[in-house]
């Protein structure tokens, strides 16, 4: 593998989860976490509506979407039984 890197003097590495050999370190860059349950706006019984939810910014939080789910629950059926 030849060490070609994108910036001319920097070193080639490697994420950290592959290194199994060592004690990683402690991450004490979060205080504390929480969940926020947060509903749709629109309505999503009409058909064909983007489903918008509105989640208020803050002063004092930050919200981590790449650690985010979404829980979505359906029922697929035909138009005639529903």
């Amino acid at each position: 593998m030849d060490n070609v890197t994108i910036y001319e003097g920097s070193k080639p590495g490697f994420r950290s989860t592959l290194d199994i050999f060592e004690l990683p370190p402690t991450d004490v860059s979060v205080e504390a976490t929480s969940w926020l349950t947060v509903t749709p706006s629109t309505s999503i019984r009409e058909s064909y509506n983007p489903i918008i939810f509105n989640i208020q910014a803050t002063q004092t939080q930050y919200y981590d979407l790449a650690n985010s789910y979404l829980y979505v629950k359906v029922i697929l059926g035909r138009q005639d039984y529903i």
